[in-house]
């Protein structure tokens, strides 16, 4: 029995042995590890060891946008150094910059602007890094996006510049609006509330273009922006005359001639005459892309329709989308993403840049690792079965001539 006992302790020895190589951490996983530990000396070694600079993980997070999160300067330095790319976005669309901006990092965003970042990315939700400044209220973040020379101005800007109660801000977005810009162009007139009502302002001279009188205003968007009087909502021109009467539930803006419109509790599409073009009948729509399709929502699923109406890609997929500049959309079934063209067929899955890490413990360097320390578990507990048994054997051995009378001993 011992020699038997020893050889599967011998064996299991060896087989753990030979698995701890396999559990050893790869470069990649070292520079994750370096990250959230926040040690920059892993960090450094990891990258000089052979990691990518633009590692992700299964959500698109990039080394650069966790360390932007964490506040870590060094870091960002480190991978700056290294040539990690500033203009990477993650799932959402969500820009390193973007991280900074929600964040109030403003000395990493520094760091970023040196490279040259893209400060006019929008994310998935149409956000950019100055927007999200100003929403959040970071007078000196967003002075120094404005400051960078960069910014494409826009009537989201203008709007979240209006919201952001900073003065020297708004100011500073307004001062960049070209000075020939007409009372009436739409481009550049921003909602303003006065005395509990909403009216709107010309962002180039200051003054009132349409004065308050509605609960509230959306930018204009198409030549129309959504007013709100009571809980209805209506669309109004450049010159504040209604053009489709405040008698919907709700809306959103035009886009492609068509703005989605909900009336009963079902959506549908209307026209800027406020003719029904696509009669109420989805849960859920969304305006009109520029390739002239929108994404609608039907039974807790999402799918995509033409401007006649007709369904191009029947609802199946769990999460809405639009098609981007390549034409080409972002939808997920289950923890599965798929890229799918105008025509519905499946390009294929995603893949982000840079993606080798795997994050789930179950991963193959983490199960052989488990495999190892339970091995070595094992192999430890023959070891202390074995002891105590011989030493329970020597004692059997040790009492038992005294305790059985005429026992010769042995």
């Amino acid at each position: 029995m011992g020699m038997k006992s020893g050889k599967i302790l011998f064996a299991l020895l060896v087989l753990s042995l030979l698995l701890h190589p396999l559990s050893a951490q790869s470069s990649d996983e070292k520079l994750f590890d370096g990250l959230r530990r926040g040690n920059s000396q892993i960090l450094s070694e990891a990258l000089n060891e052979g990691a990518a600079p633009d590692l992700a993980d299964s959500r698109g997070n990039t080394v650069l946008m966790m360390a932007v999160m964490f506040g870590q300067s060094e870091a960002v330095r480190l991978l700056l150094a290294k040539g990690a790319d500033v203009n990477l976005q993650d799932n959402d669309g969500n820009s390193a910059l973007m991280r900074a901006a929600r964040n109030n990092r403003v000395e990493i965003a520094k760091l970023l602007l040196e490279k040259n970042t893209d400060v006019n990315m929008k994310n998935n939700k149409g956000e950019t890094c100055l927007t999200i400044a100003l929403y959040k209220r970071y007078a000196e973040f967003a002075g120094l996006i404005m400051r960078s020379g960069r910014i494409e101005l826009s009537p989201s800007i203008l709007f979240a510049a209006s919201r952001s109660r900073s003065e020297d801000i708004y100011r500073l977005i307004c001062s960049q609006v070209p000075p020939e810009t007409g009372e009436k162009n739409s481009t550049f007139l921003v909602p303003f509330r006065q005395n509990k009502k909403w009216g709107f302002l010309n962002a180039a001279t200051g003054h009132v273009a349409i004065r308050p009188r509605f609960d509230f205003a959306m930018l204009f968007v198409d030549g129309k922006s959504r007013v709100k009087e009571g809980n209805k909502w209506g669309f109004i021109d450049s010159s504040g005359n209604m053009v489709i009467q405040p008698r919907l539930d709700s809306a959103r803006s035009f886009n492609q001639g068509l703005a989605p419109v909900k009336i009963s509790g079902k959506w549908g599409y209307r026209d800027k005459d406020g003719k029904v073009l696509i009669s109420p009948q989805f849960d859920g729509a969304m305006p009109f892309d520029d390739f002239g399709f929108a994404c609608i929502r039907r039974d807790r699923k999402y799918g995509f329709i033409d401007k006649a109406g007709k369904m191009v890609i029947e609802p199946k997929f769990d999460s809405p989308s639009r098609f981007s500049k390549d034409g080409i959309a972002t939808f997920s079934l289950g923890r599965v993403f798929f890229r799918i063209d105008s025509s519905g067929w499946i390009v294929g899955p995603i893949y982000f840049p840079g993606q080798k890490f795997e994050s789930s413990i179950f991963s193959k360097k983490s199960l052989y690792t488990i495999i190892a320390l339970a091995l070595s578990l094992l192999a430890g507990v023959v070891v202390l079965f074995i002891f105590f048994r011989r030493r329970n054997k020597w004692a059997v051995r040790a009492i038992r001539p005294a305790s059985i009378p005429g026992r010769r001993m042995q």
